[in-house]
């Protein structure tokens, strides 16, 4: 089953029948609610009380938008996992009103970030410390013998200047993520 999120264009219509329309235009049939204000909302329900709205198979979190003035993506508006207890507090009350939602129009699917916590490392901070120590203790041992025949033969460890092993050391580094095999930037 293919479906298409309201994430993706609510925030360029007033009107949520026209982001609606918009979607099944691209000939998606099947929608997942995201980002919708409190009146979007209850415009789905007043389409779908008329027989007029696509197939909501899922809500994401939190929709309707609890009335919040922050900047962020809709799931991370309010954080379950805060250690802040009115944030908590708010956020479930809100994952509710987003479940009930779902029950409403019956959405078979509720769509949820469960927070955050903040930690100190993560898989790829790990694999950016592993390229660091690379570079910083084992590039001469492996690399002394790769020579590059441009320079005349000289071992590639003494062809880099110092800024230019620091820009292969931070490029390779910073671009890791971008690799299929992050570990080994192939």
């Amino acid at each position: 089953m293919f479906g298409f999120s309201t994430g993706w264009n609510i925030r360029r219509h007033d009107r949520a029948a026209d982001a609606l329309d918009e979607i099944q235009g691209l000939g998606f049939e099947k929608i997942e609610l995201a980002g919708l204000t409190e009146s979007q909302a209850r415009e789905v329900v007043a389409l779908q009380e008329r027989d007029a709205a696509p197939a909501i198979v899922s809500i994401h979190t939190y929709c309707p938008l609890p009335p919040l003035n922050r900047q962020a993506s809709f799931g991370d508006l309010l954080d379950l996992a805060s250690l802040d207890p009115t944030e908590r507090r708010q956020a479930v009350k809100y994952a509710k009103r987003t479940i009930d939602f779902a029950a409403e129009l019956g959405a078979q699917t509720v769509i949820m970030h469960l927070g955050s916590v903040d930690v100190e490392y993560t898989p790829m901070t790990l694999i950016m410390d592993q390229w660091e120590t690379f570079f910083d203790e084992k590039w001469v041992e492996t690399h002394s013998g790769v020579v590059d025949e441009k320079h005349g033969g000289k071992p590639a460890t003494e062809v880099l200047t110092e800024d230019e092993f620091e820009a292969l050391k931070d490029w390779t580094i910073d671009h890791a993520a971008d690799s299929e095999q992050p570990m080994t930037c192939g």
